[in-house]
């Protein structure tokens, strides 16, 4: 009986969004009235008896009076009050009617009289007046009374002082408002911490309360150095200065300060000047940098000094001291309109920055990661919000509206950002394993040197997490004014000149100076577009060494293959010194090039932008391991290569290459659910938890199993979700992973389909609500049906398509081909019923199920097809 009982209810009264009629009882001014009366009595015993919460944004109220109900709770309980209405106080009928502008709620209230504002903004200038007010009474006028300079104010405890509820955003603006600086006669505060997007109580600013002038030229050269002391490594060295180091380098620090340049500590670590704002984890502008030296510690003009005419190293003596004192004081007007588009203001010490961690540099800077999955039945938008919630993750804003031009520019934003690879996308399946996921051994031919294949060896791969995670940890490398990712493009071992030969010392040096390689191997012209096939280099070799015993495979032939036209634009060369060093590091930018030379040696080039060199050389063993071996050109391997290495060695070359902001990166992962997640992630799983993160203070390291190489998941990799409940309850899920996503509910929302409803002329937010009722009744609240399938719909047709080729196929997996449960759902109107004869005449007549091969309006209209005595014949049958 309480399955009939149940539909019977639902032929009685409106689902979500059916405005009231004539035939649903209005509201009526006097059931208003008589709630009204029992809040005034007490507003925190109505809230708890009715369970609403204190968090609303709409108020009613009688016109020239002051007092103020909730609108919401005071329509659905004076609404559920008149006799035959249904009762919307129960919580699961809570949003039949939304407390929008425009909506029901607002219309039939002032249908009777009434107004309605939104609380927030009627007095939100007035709440901003009171923060300031506080704000300058007690933070701002006592710290001027003591003196101080600098004054800290934390959000959250003005936040508590002034006993405000959810009102942080609000807090937030005025503190970094215009108003309350004009005010006080302050400059921009400094955000000392927070999150990188939003505003928090954990956000902590500083204004600084004394002009530019006292600021910091009065310091004494122990205060000077106390404000660096917080870089580990240039504390330690210092002490090693003599006096004389120690009054030269203060001298100079000095000189940068007045001219409003800024020194920051950096995560190489270095310290360096130029412009950096507090909120930026990038600074705006590189000038120079500190090279702490044990012998001779020294000033250096890098990045962007050249551009403002500025160079030169600057040792700490004397002379060094008035030589850097007297270019600084020339270059003053143009350092100062140096960076157009920011402030002039005073110089930042690198202590106002908060303390540097060097083994931890991203966790006060860098966004907490992400770890959201999305949840919920077939066809709620999970999709669409997945691809929503990944360009809000990468821009840090996401302003689509809900309308087909908004969709598309979504999309078209999403695929730009799959097209950057900064959004990687993988499906899980029940095959799906750590080898595909993370890496695994593959088959790889071993050739000899007649390129024949002589077998194979296993190599490792890497699969999409960890190449999604290279690519987010190199991102932030940025090359003049544009990223450079250093993950995605390939690396080739290149020899300039030969290193025991001194007479090749120019190859070199040329090739560095001038901003190309030069490359051997015959002076040969190669610029024919016919040498674009090796089989045409190979004839003309031959050709032109006819005694030599030439092959396609010998390096004569290779390497102008390899030269000319496998290594591409965008590539990266790593310059070799001998096999066990290397001493340059440059990025292709040109073309195969001819340029013959008297001697006929190296006349074949390639222009490249050099972005770090270094005589001497580094060890190869941390690049790539397994050393190079004695070819002049060819490509490394990418599973052996350290990428990161060549990202720390350009940004902290000095040279053109900066580390700038951390890009974020996502991992989108559908059908999370599907796959054995503690299989797929294997030693991964714990690094995923946001503390424990590369760069966080509880940030652990692995070998992977394969490559042998340490890994670590980087902060600024985000990872998102979707898993359909239709397939598995979320209480099924793995406990590891439970513990380390948060979970978001996508739910049906019958009330988006209103403009589906009104092209097609069917009542589509009724029929979503009926059905997926009936299916919560009959299966369980995870095997609803979403919104989506109808939302695209335009006309009549489509929704009997969409009813026919989605909606009826669904429910025949939901309830495994038993069609009398499919028909309890959708009704006569769609599924039709005979009766078969027993063949032999003696059992009970059975009924044979068919879809209709016409769906009238009809079938939409009268709830699906239901009566309430159908509906209970059908249920004690």
């Amino acid at each position: 009986m309480r399955e009939a009982e149940f539909r019977s209810g639902l032929d009685r009264h409106p689902g979500p969004g059916v405005p009231l009629t004539k035939e649903v009882p209005s509201l009526t001014r006097e059931a208003v009235e008589m709630v009204m009366r029992e809040f005034d009595q007490s507003s925190d015993a109505f809230m708890r008896k009715h369970g609403f919460a204190a968090n609303f944004d709409y108020v009613v109220f009688r016109p020239g009076e002051q007092q103020r109900y909730p609108a919401k709770a005071i329509f659905l309980v004076a609404y559920s009050s008149i006799p035959g209405n249904p009762n919307l106080t129960v919580r699961d009928h809570r949003d039949t009617f939304r407390d929008t502008e425009g909506g029901p709620i607002h219309t039939e209230f002032r249908r009777l009289g009434y107004e309605v504002e939104n609380r927030r903004f009627g007095s939100k200038e007035v709440l901003a007046e009171r923060i300031r007010q506080h704000l300058i009474a007690h933070y701002i006028a006592p710290a001027r009374q003591r003196g101080d300079h600098l004054v800290t104010i934390r959000a959250g405890d003005v936040h508590k002082e002034l006993d405000l509820t959810n009102q942080m955003p609000n807090v937030c603006q005025a503190i970094e408002g215009k108003k309350f600086r004009n005010a006080t006669n302050l400059g921009e505060p400094e955000i000392l911490s927070g999150p990188a997007r939003g505003r928090g109580g954990n956000m902590v600013y500083r204004f600084i309360l004394l002009p530019s002038q006292q600021q910091g030229l009065s310091l004494s050269d122990e205060q000077i150095l106390a404000r660096f002391d917080r870089n580990p490594e240039f504390r330690a060295r210092r002490l090693d200065w003599t006096h004389e180091q120690r009054a030269a380098f203060c001298r100079m620090a000095r000189a940068v300060h007045a001219v409003g340049l800024d020194w920051y500590h950096t995560d190489i670590p270095q310290i360096r000047f130029g412009r950096k704002s507090s909120q930026l984890r990038q600074a705006e502008g590189t000038l120079g940098s500190l090279l702490c030296r044990i012998t001779e510690p020294f000033l250096q003009f890098t990045h962007q000094s050249n551009s403002l005419g500025l160079a030169g190293n600057y040792p700490f003596d004397e002379n060094g001291a008035e030589r850097f004192e007297r270019i600084i004081a020339d270059a003053e007007s143009v350092i100062r309109s140096w960076r157009e588009n920011l402030p002039e203001r005073q110089g930042k010490w690198p202590d106002e920055y908060g303390q540097p961690n060097q083994t931890s540099h991203r966790s006060t800077d860098m966004t907490m990661p992400t770890n959201l999955i999305l949840y919920g039945p077939p066809g709620t938008g999970k999709t669409y919000n997945t691809a929503l919630e990944a360009v809000k993750l990468c821009d840090g804003i996401a302003s689509y509206p809900e309308t087909k031009e908004g969709r598309s520019a979504l999309m078209a934003r999403y695929n730009e950002l799959v097209a950057d690879k900064r959004i990687a996308f993988v499906t899980f399946h029940q095959n799906y394993g750590y080898e595909d996921f993370v890496e695994g051994l593959r088959p790889v031919p071993i050739g000899n040197n007649d390129g024949e294949s002589v077998g194979f060896h296993l190599q490792p791969e890497p699969g999409i997490f960890r190449l999604i995670a290279e690519r987010a940890e190199t991102g932030s490398l940025v090359v003049g004014s544009e990223p450079l990712n250093v993950v995605d493009r390939a690396v080739y071992k290149m020899s300039l000149g030969e290193v025991a030969d001194s007479a090749d010392d120019f190859v070199f040096t040329e090739s560095i100076k001038n901003n190309y390689c030069l490359f051997g191997f015959c002076d040969i012209d190669w610029t024919n577009q016919r040498f674009s096939d090796r089989e045409e280099i190979f004839s003309e070799v031959k050709k032109q060494f006819p005694d030599e015993d030439v092959t396609p495979n010998k390096g004569i032939v290779q390497s102008p293959d390899v030269f000319r036209n496998q290594l591409q634009i965008g590539d990266i060369l790593i310059i070799s010194k001998g096999n066990y060093r290397f001493r340059a590091i440059g990025i292709v930018e040109g073309e195969y090039e001819y340029a013959p030379r008297p001697d006929g040696r190296y006349c074949h080039r390639r222009k490249v932008r050099w972005l770090w060199h270094n005589k001497d050389g580094l060890e190869v063993s941390e690049l790539y391991p397994p050393k190079f071996i004695q070819k002049t050109l060819y490509r490394l391997k990418d599973a052996e290569l350290n990428r990161a290495l060549i990202a720390r060695l350009i940004s902290e070359s000095g040279g053109q290459g900066t580390e700038g902001d951390p890009l974020p990166h996502v991992l989108i992962i559908d059908e999370i659910n599907r796959a054995n997640v503690s299989k797929v992630f294997g030693e991964l799983i714990t690094l995923l938890e946001p503390d424990k993160r590369a760069g966080m203070d509880n940030a652990p390291t692995v070998f992977l199993p394969y490559s042998k190489r340490q890994f670590s998941v980087p902060a600024n990799l985000h990872i998102v979700g979707t898993m359909n409940t239709a397939d598995r309850s979320i209480a099924l899920l793995d406990t590891a992973l439970r513990r380390r996503f948060n979970f978001r509910e996508m739910a049906p929302e019958p009330s988006l389909l209103a403009p589906a409803s009104e092209n097609t002329g069917i009542n589509l937010v009724h029929v979503l609500t009926a059905i997926n009722d009936r299916i919560e009744y009959l299966l369980d609240r995870e095997h609803r049906i979403g919104h989506a399938f109808f939302i695209g719909c335009e006309t009549a047709e489509q929704v009997h398509d969409t009813m026919r080729h989605k909606v009826i196929p669904l429910l025949q997996e939901y309830f495994f081909e038993d069609w009398s449960r499919i028909h309890a759902v959708l009704g006569d109107g769609f599924i039709g019923s005979r009766m078969l004869k027993c063949p032999l005449g003696e059992g009970e007549d059975k009924p044979s199920w068919f879809v209709r091969p016409e769906f009238s309006l009809d079938a939409y209209t009268r709830k699906l097809g239901f009566t309430a005595t159908d509906l209970l014949q059908e249920a004690e049958a």
